[in-house]
């Protein structure tokens, strides 16, 4: 009959109690439960299950508990169960669990009364304590409660530990792994592999399930913004978000100079890696410092920033005491005069053109009384002497020069006029 359960008795030394629970009328895996006629002490119980190829009384819940308080004989003395005290913790012979809650002792159990009480005994009778467990020495003679278990070592996978139910078996997956019998690890899904970068991932139970781990890199010139490693977690998420790869930066290029001018190119982001400037200076400074600069793979720039300085002309000095003024507009310009008694040769101002030389020769003032001795030194037909002489004097007296001389040579003539001083010192 449907939802129907039935007990059978074997005329046995031992007897059996069988619980069938049958569901459309399909007969599902069950427990068989033993115990013995005689009594023995605990560890000969363990002995005497395991010559019936099965083990002292596992109890892990309170149906199992109530099960046998209603269905085994009310004698005296009370069955073993597998469960001792071992190192001071209370463990199930045949899982080496260690009991898990209150469990169902007696009143004011355990106790240890007796001293060396290490081992349990279900107490089945007609009283309060119908069911309860009480701590006894191992040495105490009881009946043998044996079960024989739905759980093969097949029953699940080692990812999983097998529960014992009245009527049948569970596989209750270890964290990370899933199925009816805890054989698949959960997965997590692939990564993303950042753009610039790459990802090396290694998987114990399968590609990106539980416990796969996954090391993210950046090409040169990128750093990871993220964690750098990935794991996935048991509840089927990484622990972590994917990095992303952004590119290096350098600072920004500032200079408080003026006088210059910078082109950059950034084929990425400005100022990113492998950004390229170039530096020029205006009309009138000279670059000190390199002309590029490109941003390396550390974010820095390759070379310092250039200044740009203003060109300059070098001093003038003026020979035979000549005094030199200069002021500074958009160009240096500087006016020689020489003192009285001395004749300028060359033009009075000149200016600092941008590429940092003079718009004119080297002045010089030279005395009249110097002059009248280079004329002198024309009688030996001193070229460069008599055109010093002669066009100088004309140009300040505006007017021929004629001078007397002893031995009566030709008197020098001034024929260049008003011509430029250096084109006549260009032409000897």
């Amino acid at each position: 009959m449907a939802g129907a359960t039935t007990l059978t008795m074997r005329p046995f030394a031992q007897t059996q109690l069988l619980l069938y629970l049958c569901l459309t009328s399909v007969l599902v895996r069950s427990w068989t439960y033993t115990y013995s006629n005689q009594t023995m002490s605990w560890i000969q119980a363990k002995e005497w299950c395991e010559n019936h190829t099965q083990i002292l009384m596992f109890i892990q819940n309170e149906e199992d508990n109530n099960y046998l308080k209603d269905n085994l004989p009310k004698i005296k003395p009370y069955y073993w169960i597998g469960l001792r005290k071992t190192e001071d913790n209370w463990t199930w012979l045949g899982t080496a669990k260690m009991l898990e809650g209150n469990g169902y002792w007696s009143d004011n159990e355990p106790n240890n009364k007796k001293q060396d009480e290490d081992c349990v005994e279900i107490q089945i009778n007609t009283w309060n304590s119908n069911g309860k467990w009480n701590d006894e020495k191992c040495t105490k003679q009881k009946h043998a409660l044996c079960y024989n278990a739905s759980c093969l070592t097949t029953s699940c996978s080692k990812h999983a530990q097998c529960v014992e139910n009245i009527s049948n078996y569970t596989c209750k997956c270890n964290p990370g792994f899933t199925g009816p019998k805890c054989m698949e690890a959960v997965e997590c899904g692939a990564v993303k592999t950042p753009e610039q970068g790459f990802v090396q991932c290694s998987h114990v139970y399968g590609d990106f399930r539980f416990n796969s781990s996954c090391q993210f890199h950046c090409a040169r010139g990128y750093i990871l913004q993220g964690s750098k490693h990935l794991h996935c977690l048991s509840l089927g998420k990484w622990d972590h978000d994917p990095p992303e790869c952004q590119v290096v930066e350098c600072p920004p290029i500032t200079t408080s100079n003026s006088g210059w001018n910078m082109t950059c190119n950034h084929p990425r982001h400005t100022n990113s890696y492998n950004s390229t400037c170039v530096f020029r200076c205006d009309e009138g400074f000279e670059l000190r410092g390199s002309h590029t600069t490109r941003c390396d793979h550390t974010g820095q720039w390759t070379h310092n920033t250039p200044t740009c300085t203003v060109m300059l002309c070098k001093s003038l000095s003026v020979p035979g005491g000549g005094i030199v003024s200069c002021y500074r507009g958009n160009s240096t310009i500087c006016t020689v005069q020489c003192p009285s008694a001395y004749l300028l040769l060359g033009g009075s101002e000149r200016i600092c053109r941008p590429d940092g030389s003079w718009s004119q020769f080297q002045p010089l003032c030279a005395s009249y009384k110097d002059l009248l001795m280079a004329s002198s030194g024309c009688a030996a037909f001193s070229t460069i002497c008599c055109y010093m002489f002669c066009c100088s004097y004309c140009r300040k007296r505006k007017k021929p020069v004629k001078q007397n001389y002893q031995d009566e040579m030709t008197d020098p003539v001034c024929d260049a006029g008003d011509a430029p001083l250096e084109d006549l010192l260009s032409s000897v």
